[in-house]
């Protein structure tokens, strides 16, 4: 508090003072303030694309509530094992450009929240925020759990280019192409196989043909690890997207993977300070919106360098390409940030400068071809060293 009353040039106040100031702040303002960065941005940059294609990557996951709060589990819910043990947890949802590293859409909703409906949430934002045709620019990643029916036949209605990775017996069209040795083959299926979701569906489309028949194609890819993953796309033409992409194309979902880490770890999203319902929202929004503050900044940075390095002549290249640190650019702005936003008098571009010299100070070089095994050796330790 004293960090934050020196940055805002205010007097100290206490505890008691700011637990009731904020029980009087909506967490919708920092929903407010994120959507317009985001309709901004889209609407007003050059976004980077793979093959003229807004990838967006679509998970869901689940946080940790503060124990010994009533209100919380009553909105939220929580897991349970075999001790009875109950632990406060809410399920949250990120739609995230992987190729511009930034949140169009997060949910916090309760634990027991389906992880499809959460989707069909964020694509009912998107076309209220961004419209209809934004939706037609994006191709949407998801992983094994998302692929329904439901969910395709959604998409395709709505003009959404996808791209989802199956099991086997998801669907029988699917294996049967599989079985025959297929590795790229177009299919059709009927709306009418949709099952328990017809009624979802009657209700999201009333005027829906139960006959009609749905097309997709279905990939085979073989991985380096002799495994092989099963891809669903409504990208139908072969001559525009090659099957070679898109061993290249799935992997890129990985990046929302990276951002929960950066988020839990480094950002502590789960490190609530507040018992109510009110703080836990507040806390969650503000971690995107600043997360997205610090996006919209390291993209320009990085442009910036970009068009340095090709300045520069061949002689003085550095061996490596690199990338901003995001743990250090994100110390730099989360206190000027709020700052900023509190001062009608502060000089925005002046921030954004500083909080840019910072950042392209402080880089770590991208090292290809370098691979891994995951291994967790202190599996108990939610803040790793290395992450730090």
């Amino acid at each position: 508090m004293i960090s934050f009353s020196e940055y805002c040039e205010i007097d100290d106040v206490t505890r008691s003072a700011v637990t009731q100031a904020r029980a009087k702040l909506a967490p919708g303002s920092f929903v407010k303030l994120n959507d317009i960065l985001i309709k901004e941005f889209y609407t007003d940059n050059l976004v980077r694309t793979f093959c003229g294609l807004i990838v967006l990557a679509i998970d869901g996951t689940t946080l940790d509530l503060p124990l010994n709060s009533p209100e919380i589990v009553k909105k939220y819910g929580y897991a349970s094992n075999q001790t009875n043990t109950k632990v406060p947890k809410a399920r949250a949802s990120y739609l995230y450009d992987v190729m511009n590293g930034i949140i169009l859409d997060a949910i916090i909703s309760p634990y027991c929240t389906s992880e499809r409906d959460m989707a069909i949430q964020h694509f009912e934002k998107l076309r209220t925020l961004l419209g209809v045709k934004f939706l037609e620019r994006i191709l949407v990643i998801f992983d094994r759990g998302y692929p329904s029916a439901a969910l395709i036949i959604y998409l395709r209605k709505h003009n959404i280019k996808f791209l989802m990775r199956c099991n086997t017996k998801f669907m029988r069209e699917v294996d049967d192409a599989v079985a025959r040795g297929k590795k790229d083959v177009v299919i059709n299926f009927s709306v009418n196989r949709t099952g328990a979701a017809k009624a979802e569906l009657k209700e999201l489309f009333p005027d829906l043909d139960m006959n009609e028949k749905v097309t997709m194609r279905v990939l085979v890819i073989n991985l380096q690890t002799d495994e092989r993953e099963i891809l669903l796309t409504s990208l139908l033409d072969k001559e525009q997207y090659p099957h070679k992409i898109f061993l290249e194309l799935y992997f890129k979902r990985w990046g929302v993977e990276v951002n929960y880490r950066f988020h839990k770890c480094q950002l502590e999203i789960e490190n609530f300070s507040g018992k109510s319902c009110v703080a836990i929202e507040q806390e969650f929004h503000a971690t995107i919106l600043a997360a997205n503050a610090r996006g919209l900044l390291a993209l320009e940075a990085e442009d910036e360098m970009v068009d340095r390095k090709k300045s520069l002549p061949e002689v003085v290249q550095n061996k490596y390409v690199y990338k901003i640190n995001k743990n250090i650019s994100m110390e730099r702005l989360k206190n000027e940030f709020v700052a900023v936003l509190l001062d009608p008098e502060a000089n925005i571009e002046e921030f954004c400068l500083n909080v840019k010299k910072t950042m392209k100070r402080n880089l770590v070089p991208i090292r290809p071809h370098r691979t891994f095994k995951r291994l967790l050796k202190h599996q108990h330790r939610r803040y790793h060293m290395n992450r730090r």
